[in-house]
């Protein structure tokens, strides 16, 4: 178990696989779920060559409790930024089940994190999913155009 320091000082705990220099895959568990879920991914990452991590959320098996105001998607995504960072930053692939998946839709449709893919696992897809995401990502695409215009993102539209 490797442990690492996430936002607010809280200790994140995970596991890692395969050779630190090789492409950084950062595995995120659902709700119900500890980083064991993604035991077999790892390793077979690993093995491939690349440099897999799964860490547990806070509040989740070996990782630290938070106040209770300290759950939102916002510290998530701080801790997976801060993971990404102790392990030298740079573009990860974000692969995220659940809870994971939209923690990392959030950093990358929000700009706190630019990876190099991008893999939902087990979200639930229908017609009005495709819908709503396409709507986000005009949101997102949105919000950049008014960061690169030098306005607020959070401006209304």
């Amino acid at each position: 178990m490797h442990t690492w320091i996430g936002a607010g000082g809280l200790t994140i705990a995970g596991d890692t696989w395969g050779d630190p220099n090789g492409p950084l895959v950062v595995l995120q568990h659902g709700g119900g779920q500890t980083r064991h879920a993604w035991k077999g991914a790892g390793e077979t990452l690993g093995n491939a060559g690349y440099h897999a991590v799964a860490f547990d959320a806070r509040g989740h098996g070996d990782s630290g409790w938070a106040p209770p105001d300290e759950y939102g998607q916002d510290y998530m995504v701080k801790d997976l930024l801060c993971v990404v960072q102790a392990l030298g930053g740079g573009r990860p692939i974000l692969v995220g089940a659940s809870m994971g998946g939209g923690t990392s839709l959030i950093a990358i449709g929000e700009s706190h994190l630019d990876a190099a893919a991008l893999v939902l696992v087990d979200r639930a897809i229908s017609y009005l999913s495709v819908i709503l995401v396409g709507a986000a990502l005009f949101l997102v695409r949105q919000a950049r155009g008014r960061r690169a215009e030098g306005r607020p993102a959070t401006e209304q539209l």
